[in-house]
């Protein structure tokens, strides 16, 4: 009886021990759940359930009270001695039901392809706790696409025995990289909230106006452990709304407030891509990723009355245009009417002095064949009147050609 007093007192006492150290041994080797080795794995599962050590102690004190009871309970278990084996009985339940309470069931964490997980132990010693806020603490913890049972620790609530929770002893903090897109407009139809979200600013002249802005941002795997250790798990969604959005309000006002309304309009597109480019290599020093950044709805202004004015001077402007246009176009349709006209002139010229040309060639080509032929008559001619040439009677023969009169 004082051998069973002694190895139950023995064991109570590991067991007490065990129960306030072996939580953090078992939060520490619960991590290497997250390694690839089979070994470790099991390892690492095997003590997050407790089994390595506990049974390996109850194993031991049953095979101890076996070696004291053995004999003893075989003699009392014979048929002469019913009674003692009853009450044996009853106090061997009495003890069983000592420690009955919560089941230890492990919680398990799944974590999907798309998520980025760290195993990190609630319970150690301050300086394992204070390594918790190093990048390299992070990446060492680090777990891709895995199950992960999560180890839990007995505590006392003081209300007698089997009174008592199980409580996780490591965190399972998850990281998702799905990439996010934010619209950050007025109006309620298009932006990602129902609230006014576009980007306030004001000209130097002091007026209000906002800009919409459309961005996309996500979380790289091998950027997880920086994005953790700047945002504290806190999710893509909340860190583009409340941290980019700040960071690209504090820019535009900047910006916008150097310049006049109409320098405005003419440069937000450079403004817009002046803001991404430092939005997006100020937060890749903290592991997020701005895949994209633009504008969207264009200038939406804060006085109805100003975008009015900007849409009358904008309508006439464009009448101003068109006329401006319009009469271009009649100017160059004058000039084709003046250029046929000129052509046609032109031509009518040239074909004139053609004309004229060609009339004046006949009349030198016909006095050159007259000539010609008075050239070839006067050849010819012998000194004779030839008849038939000169009618009787011409004026040329000075009445030559008359009878003389008997007188």
């Amino acid at each position: 009886m004082i051998a069973t007093v002694i190895i139950l007192a023995a064991f109570w006492g590991a067991k007490t021990v065990y129960n306030a150290m072996g939580p953090q041994v078992e939060a520490a080797a619960a991590v290497n759940q997250a390694k690839d080795s089979i070994a470790s794995y099991t390892y690492g599962q095997q003590m997050a359930r407790g089994n390595l050590v506990s049974t390996g102690m109850n194993i031991l004190l049953a095979i101890a009270l076996a070696a004291i009871w053995g004999s003893f309970l075989y003699k009392k278990l014979r048929p002469s001695n019913n009674a003692s084996a009853l009450a044996l009985l009853a106090v061997a339940i009495s003890f069983s039901l000592a420690g009955c309470g919560p089941s230890k069931v492990l919680p398990l964490e799944n974590i999907g392809p798309n998520e980025t997980a760290y195993v990190i132990p609630l319970e150690g010693d301050s300086a394992n706790q204070g390594k918790i806020q190093s990048v390299k603490y992070l990446e060492d913890h680090k777990v891709l696409a895995k199950r992960i049972e999560i180890p839990v620790r007995e505590r006392d609530l003081g209300h007698g025995l089997g009174n008592y929770e199980w409580l996780p002893t490591v965190k399972v903090i998850k990281v998702d990289r799905t990439p996010i897109t934010r619209e950050w407009t007025k109006g309620r139809e298009s932006g990602t909230s129902n609230s006014n979200q576009a980007i306030a600013v004001e000209s130097l002249e002091s007026i209000n106006f906002r800009v919409g802005i459309n961005t996309t941002g996500n979380v790289l795997e091998e950027d997880a452990s920086t994005f953790l250790y700047w945002f504290a798990g806190k999710p893509i969604s909340s860190v583009m709304d409340e941290n980019v959005r700040g960071f690209v309000q504090s820019l535009m006002s900047a910006e916008f407030g150097k310049l006049t309304l109409e320098d405005c309009k003419k440069q937000k597109g450079r403004i817009i891509a002046q803001s991404a480019e430092a939005a997006t290599a100020h937060f890749k020093k903290m592991g997020l990723n701005i895949m994209n950044m633009g504008g969207s709805e264009g200038l939406l202004y804060d006085d109805p009355a100003i975008q009015d004015a900007i849409n009358k001077t904008a309508t006439s402007e464009m009448y101003i245009e068109i006329a401006r246009k319009e009469k271009l176009a009649q100017d160059e349709r004058n000039k084709m009417v003046v250029a046929k006209s000129t052509a046609d002139r032109q031509a009518a010229e040239q074909f004139s002095q053609a004309q004229a040309a060609q009339v004046a060639k006949l009349e030198l080509d016909i006095k050159r064949i007259q000539a010609e032929a008075t050239l070839e008559a006067a050849k010819r001619w012998k000194g004779d009147m030839p008849g038939g040439i000169i009618p009787q009677g011409s004026n040329i023969l000075f009445g030559l050609d008359r009878p003389l009169s008997n007188k």
